[in-house]
């Protein structure tokens, strides 16, 4: 059974604890359950390894506890998801490629190892509610680079919840989250819960997936997902229920600020300063802070208005800044694109303005790299939404329509921006466009 689970940049599903139906499994059928997985796993976990070439070697995390049922794969090439892995791309014209069908959902994406890799979830259901599933990251041209696999809502929460929501990647290194939240006997009270992020190398994430941080929650906290996840060269930050989260050189996670969750942009981290729209002001703002505990400095802040939307792919740097926000209509009297550069020797951001936008909405899911911003943006027909693209070094926009190029659905989401190529998302059909080719006027 494949389990199509979506997800996004400012909120996601998956790991939050669901009591579910109590009557599905009695209590101490669910004790049996659980203990017996978790055996049954453990004696998975000290067989011999590599039962034969398509044995993809699962490897339980030395640091977890025994009831996190959660393994990383050794050899995760050896996973096959028939009839949709290997991905197949059809041509849409020129620079342009497509699924032919909605493919495996994307849940992530991101360049790894000079790749174009996407996270993916595959799964089956163990018993009602009770969940295994493997979240893939995949070669968007070739095969399965990491796996793991961990079970969501054990019988009746008996069975702690442990799972992974996000990937994320810098250079050859992964990076990823564990979710661990363990109940009482009768599901309601959280005894435990904690996450920790992970990194390690895509070649090698079994051996080499090291612990980074943790973050303990207090009782009767934690235990919903994270919004996000950004792998930076010296630390992982993610969000989680509205607080911006880094890593700390001592292995504990530090809490950055509050952000506004549906105006969000991932923290991320540039020469060691974590980078992170927050609200220093009562509105928002750009923020930076140092890995190392200082306060937190105002690099910009807009008075009357909200700095909006702050992405990065680490190294292009774009945002919205909004003027006269309507609570009625959730929309803005004036928009404009903003892009700049930090200098994390002087912590200093040089903004530039680029343009009026148009749009007074916020766009979902946008995503900024390779020198563009791209969003969607209502189109010439109603209802039918187009990409628009934005390049950053001048501000001239270029449209991309789905619709238009032969697909079935108008845009939606972008789940990447590189100088050679934009991954469009539109409900699961997936689409690869080269922004060279692209006219770009005002």
């Amino acid at each position: 059974m494949l389990l199509a689970i979506a997800g996004s940049a400012c909120g996601d599903i998956g790991t939050n604890p669901d009591a579910g139906d109590a009557s599905l499994v009695d209590a101490g059928e669910a004790v049996a359950m659980r203990d017996a997985r978790v055996l049954v796993d453990a004696a998975a976990r000290d067989a011999a390894p590599d039962a034969g070439p398509n044995d993809p070697g699962w490897t339980h995390p030395s640091d977890l506890p025994t009831d996190c049922v959660y393994d990383i794969a050794a050899h995760p090439e050896a996973i096959t998801v028939p009839g949709f892995l290997p991905y197949a791309w059809v041509s849409c014209g020129d620079g342009c490629r497509r699924t032919p069908t909605p493919a495996l959902p994307v849940l992530d994406a991101f360049r790894v190892g000079g790749r174009i890799a996407v996270e993916t979830a595959n799964g089956h259901e163990i018993a009602p509610h009770w969940l295994e599933q493997e979240r893939l990251v995949v070669d968007l041209d070739g095969g399965i680079l990491a796996a793991t696999r961990f079970q969501i809502n054990g019988p009746n929460h008996l069975q702690p919840s442990c799972g992974t929501e996000h990937f994320a990647a810098n250079g050859t290194d992964l990076g990823f989250e564990i979710n661990y939240t363990r109940f009482d006997a009768a599901g309601e009270t959280k005894l435990e819960a904690w996450i920790r992020t992970y990194r390690g190398t895509f070649d090698d994430l079994a051996s080499t997936a090291r612990r980074v941080s943790t973050y303990s929650f207090p009782a009767g906290l934690g235990g919903n997902p994270i919004a996000g996840i950004d792998l930076g060269a010296e630390l992982v930050s993610y969000q989680y229920v509205g607080n911006n989260f880094a890593s700390q050189p001592d292995g504990t996670a530090m809490v950055l600020d509050r952000t506004l969750m549906l105006r969000c942009g991932l923290p991320f981290d540039i020469g060691g300063d974590v980078l992170f729209a927050g609200a220093p002001l009562g509105g928002q703002g750009i923020l930076a802070r140092s890995i190392h505990g200082a306060d937190a400095t105002v690099l910009r802040d807009v008075a009357g208005g909200d700095i909006l939307l702050f992405l990065s792919d680490g190294t292009t740097l774009a945002w919205m800044e909004g003027l006269g926000f309507d609570a009625t209509t959730a929309t803005w009297a004036a928009m404009s694109l903003w892009t700049g550069t930090y200098d994390s020797d002087t912590h200093t951001l040089s903004p530039t303005r680029l343009r009026d936008m148009s749009a007074l909405t916020l766009t979902q899911y946008p995503a900024a790299g390779g020198g563009y911003y791209v969003q969607t943006e209502h189109g010439t027909i109603a209802g039918q939404d187009i990409y628009a693209i934005y390049r950053l070094s001048d501000g001239a926009r270029a449209v991309f329509d789905p619709v238009a190029a032969g697909g079935s659905w108008a845009a939606d989401i972008t789940r990447l921006a590189t100088s050679e190529e934009l991954l469009f998302d539109t409900q699961g059909q997936l689409w690869r466009v080269d922004p060279r080719t692209l006219t770009f006027g005002e």
